[in-house]
């Protein structure tokens, strides 16, 4: 491959530099907008070929390359407060390259130019090697070590117009610039992965707020439907289930086939239109508040109260025999009595499913019953009128 050939492979090689640079980087980065000037050796190159200068093409792409290096430079110094070490090296090698044309320019004595090579060899590879110790980061000391081709290439082509030193000085140069745009696609793919594995952790998390927000709300709203049936299914003065939600209570406990036995009391407060009347309707209301307190409070979780209507109220009790329901509802009877302020009492009538009736309407005349024959003995007092033999 002849030097001509090999100056227009460094030209495309630095045409390439350029437009991965121009489409790799972000925008904001500097080392892009330093390395857009890749483009200066190809243009120079290209334009040289068409045109009838009266120099050489080597001695035009020489030139090139420095003008280059200095534009990175300066580029680099007016973007930063300090340069980029690899374009900062790449500046003394420009520096380098000019102070050696500007000696054979002048025709120095051989001597003096042969010290003065060797005196700016030593204190370019000094400042490099200290560069380069003071890096911490791998790929960028990677660019640094690759800069020695461009080195000593600039070198060689700056000494000498033989055509041994250009062949030689132009292939390093081309070495360089393969080692760098392999170096600078290894440094694009990362960038590429990096923002993949980034996108895709901000998709993930993206995901787990909808998904955590999509269940707060969803239960959110579960709970307010709950919130909104549980007030819809309870009496608003005493907090005791409504006469429809205590008799399809009733009705769900006969439907269930675990439950075998479960017993109902209907009760109310004894002489309550009286209290109204000599009280008012305020002590009327809290007595009924009281005695859902008292019911709800000592009785079980799985126990179920309801306001039947005005100062009636039904008490379901699931797998209550009736002497137990007897028992039960006696033991809150008292109660009532002794702790009720202002005092009251309470009378009650029980039943027992499945020996006192199989639905709700049988169940609820049984226990009804009851209740009217406490009423007719005296009041305060628990009655049974069902089936089943109990010891009072």
């Amino acid at each position: 491959m002849d030097q001509i050939n090999s100056i227009y492979i460094s030209a495309s090689l630095f045409l390439v530099s350029f437009i991965m640079h121009l489409i790799g980087f972000k925008p904001n980065n500097t080392r892009k907008i330093t390395r857009i000037f890749d483009f200066i050796p190809f243009m120079v190159v290209l334009a040289t070929s068409r045109l009838s200068i009266p120099v050489t093409e080597f001695t035009v792409f020489k030139y090139a390359l420095m003008a280059l290096y200095l534009m990175q430079l300066v580029g680099h110094y007016l973007l930063r407060k300090q340069p980029d070490s690899v374009l900062l090296s790449l500046g003394m090698i420009s520096s380098v390259f000019i102070f050696i044309a500007l000696i054979n320019q002048f025709l120095l004595p051989t001597i003096l130019v042969n010290w003065i090579l060797i005196l700016l060899i030593a204190l370019v590879s000094f400042g490099v090697l200290v560069l380069y110790r003071q890096i911490p980061d791998k790929t960028h000391k990677e660019f640094i070590e690759i800069q020695f081709f461009a080195f000593f290439g600039i070198l060689l082509l700056s000494i000498s117009n033989n055509y041994y030193y250009m062949t030689v000085g132009t292939f390093l140069i081309i070495i360089y610039q393969i080692a760098d745009i392999a170096l600078t696609s290894h440094i694009f793919t990362k960038e590429m992965n990096l923002r993949e594995t980034r996108l895709h952790d901000l998709e993930n998390r993206f995901e787990r707020v909808v998904d955590f927000e999509s269940k707060k709300r969803t239960s959110q709203m579960v709970d307010h439907v709950e919130n909104i049936r549980e007030k819809s299914s309870r009496d608003p003065l005493t907090k005791a289930l409504n006469r429809s939600s205590i008799t399809n209570t009733i009705t769900s406990m006969i439907n269930d086939p675990d439950i075998k036995i479960f017993s109902v009391a209907f009760f109310d407060i004894d002489f309550f239109k009286n209290i109204n009347d000599s009280k008012g309707h305020i002590v009327g209301d809290e007595c009924l508040r009281q005695l859902a307190t008292a019911f709800l409070s000592q009785n079980r979780k799985t126990d179920a109260l309801g306001r039947y209507g005005g100062d009636e109220f039904l008490l379901v009790l699931p797998n209550v025999n009736a002497p137990m329901a007897y028992e039960i509802c006696d033991r809150i009877r008292v109660g009532i009595m002794k702790k009720s302020s202002p005092s009251f009492t309470i009378s009650m009538g029980i039943a027992t499913y499945p020996f006192d009736g199989k639905n709700v309407t049988t169940l609820l005349e049984v226990a009804d019953k009851g209740l009217y024959d406490a009423k007719n003995s005296g009041r305060n007092k628990v009655s049974y009128k069902g089936n089943v033999p109990i010891l009072k």
